[in-house]
């Protein structure tokens, strides 16, 4: 079978019906990360590799999480009188409300991602503004990048806890009537801490990162003003598509990347350096 390339992905998506396009738009993205990592501006290389360090950290603490859940659900489940096989009871549906076990997983969590989350929010903030030609200063943006990784950290994981708790109550309340083996809902529940889940977080994530990040260097250079950069391609949703271009205030941006699973548009600082302007119609350009 002929393997279908980015370049007619990306023509086919122009045709497509929009709940087609969704999935052809991952494909591509995928395939891009693969083929051309220069496929959205002059630090794609640099997030492709952040990519990569944040979905490790994250796939080695969606493990330990895994492992804690089935020790959970173990401790709750009973032995049928037919062979005994454990057997998920209502008690199961513990582990959703215990807080004190979700607190205490809370805790092993950013302690395993809170070095990743700092060394991108300072390659974002001091790394990337300085290679643009800003001015940082320095103590200033150590501090504000402290302050960002710990609100980061509180908020993505009570997002991430909220979801994967609900997931959770999901597939034990679907299971418990069946009689199934408990063996059976640990298989089930496997993606939900799995490599796929951890690749998507960390394609969103990295793009929330550089951006609050980039955020804070610029205030620390004196940038007053932001414009949204998209990438430009066939690939741009109809979210992020209108605001190429737009500028507001720094600190008073309507939106701030990213807007959706997988974004990846960039705030651009409105700056009369010369490195900077060149850097911003290299992304115009496709990264070229």
């Amino acid at each position: 079978m002929a393997r279908l390339s980015v370049a007619k992905a990306e023509h086919l998506g122009r045709t497509l019906p929009l709940e087609v396009k969704s999935g052809l738009r991952e494909f591509v993205l995928e395939r891009k990360a693969v083929d051309d990592p220069q496929r959205a501006g002059p630090f794609e290389e640099d997030r492709l590799k952040d990519e990569r360090r944040y979905q490790k950290a994250l796939e080695q603490a969606f493990a330990d999480l895994y492992r804690a859940v089935q020790r959970e659900l173990r401790s709750t489940s009973n032995k049928d009188l037919f062979g005994g096989k454990a057997a998920l009871t209502q008690d199961a549906l513990e582990i959703v409300n215990n807080q004190q076990f979700w607190d205490k997983q809370a805790a092993d969590f950013q302690s395993q991602m809170n070095d990743v989350v700092q060394m991108l929010l300072l390659r974002a903030a001091v790394d990337q503004p300085t290679r643009m030609g800003l001015a940082v200063d320095i103590d200033l943006v150590n501090q504000r990048v402290l302050e960002l990784a710990g609100q980061y950290s509180n908020s993505w994981w009570r997002q991430l806890e909220g979801t994967t708790r609900d997931s959770l109550r999901t597939a034990i309340q679907s299971y418990i009537p069946t009689g199934k083996p408990i063996k059976d809902l640990v298989k089930n529940i496997e993606p939900l801490f799995g490599k796929r889940r951890a690749e998507m977080i960390a394609a969103t994530e990295v793009t929330r990162l550089y951006a609050e990040g980039n955020r804070a260097g610029y205030a620390a250079s004196g940038v007053e003003e932001v414009e949204w950069v998209t990438a430009r391609d066939a690939l741009v949703c109809d979210l992020c598509g209108p605001l190429d271009g737009k500028k507001w205030p720094l600190g008073q941006e309507e939106y701030v990347p990213p807007r959706h699973p997988r974004c990846r548009c960039t705030p651009a600082p409105v700056t009369d350096s010369k490195i900077a302007q060149e850097l911003i119609a290299k992304i115009r350009r496709g990264g070229k």
